[in-house]
């Protein structure tokens, strides 16, 4: 594995945990979870490890998790059957996408119960592109 990635396992190892942490009761009864906008996989990964089915979703792959492959589609038209999972979530990935409306659209047509959003607020512009740094 190269150092890069492992570095980047490292240093989100709490973030997952805590995103994890604060989503953890709007989980409850869901068994099938897709993760859009997964990039590197991690609480995907974390989740996976904690007894949910996880499909990870992105536009392009930047996993560092072996187990994690996401399903890599255009942005617009998630490749996955309507109702075809308990919950969708959409964790600090809104706001990163041209057409956001469009991107929660599809996470509630393929949803049977929920859509878990978890969005970053930014204080600053400093503090945005600081944001965009850590999960690149």
């Amino acid at each position: 594995m190269p150092l890069n990635n492992i570095f980047i396992r490292l240093k989100h190892k709490h973030r997952n945990a805590s995103k994890a942490k604060l989503i953890g009761d709007f989980l409850n009864q869901s068994k099938t979870i897709v993760d859009v906008g997964t990039v590197s996989g991690g609480l995907a990964n974390y989740l996976s490890q904690h007894n949910f089915e996880i499909t990870a979703v992105d536009i392009t792959d930047k996993t560092v998790y072996r187990d994690i492959t996401p399903i890599v589609y255009d942005g617009y038209r998630l490749p996955l059957e309507n109702e075809s999972f308990d919950a969708s979530m959409l964790i600090t990935v809104l706001h990163h996408c041209p057409n956001p409306e469009q991107v929660f659209d599809e996470a509630v047509r393929v949803s049977k119960k929920k859509i878990i959003v978890l969005e970053d607020v930014y204080p600053s512009w400093v503090m945005k592109h600081l944001s965009w740094s850590w999960i690149l």
